[in-house]
């Protein structure tokens, strides 16, 4: 298994925002984007109201500041297209199979690997883009970003 906590699927400002606290709060966390890091935001000539900066910033230099922060608290990123996503259980067995305990995790399975994981951050506002497979179906449970970060073990099933 991996050595990760949390998967935020999706690096624009909800993303990389995710990715920050989780790392600054001891979550090993992997960002995972098809396009790269910024999001939609990178398209946005000026913003202003974002908070820190009064003069306004432009979308473009946003994005790799996130990142920047993000990637200091030690989140992990994954340039890759999601295949699918799913909820797994594995049971522990003892020496001579005697049933020991049941481990629920998450699976995703990518374009290049699969990875393992506790709790999934579904940070994108582009389901029909990025997501299209992932559309909220039961099994899926989309944790809120407090949730995921509090709490590294997964629901349970």
């Amino acid at each position: 298994m991996q050595d990760i906590d949390v998967v935020i699927v999706g690096a624009g400002v909800a993303g990389l925002t995710a990715a920050m606290v989780a790392g600054r709060h001891g979550v090993k966390v992997a960002v995972v984007d098809r396009m790269g890091v910024g999001g939609q935001i990178s398209t946005a000539e000026r913003i202003e109201n974002f908070p820190g900066f009064p003069q306004g910033i432009a979308g473009h230099e946003l994005g790799p500041l996130l990142h920047e922060q993000a990637e200091a608290a030690g989140a992990e990123f994954m340039l890759d297209t999601i295949e699918s996503i799913k909820l797994s259980t594995r049971l522990l067995t003892a020496l001579g199979g005697t049933f020991c305990r049941r481990i629920t995790f998450w699976m995703l399975a990518m374009a290049s690997r699969t990875v393992t994981f506790s709790s999934p951050i579904l940070a994108t506002v582009s389901f029909r883009s990025s997501l299209a497979e992932l559309e909220p179906k039961p099994g899926i449970n989309v944790t809120t970003i407090e949730n995921a970060i509090m709490t590294s073990t997964p629901p349970r099933a």
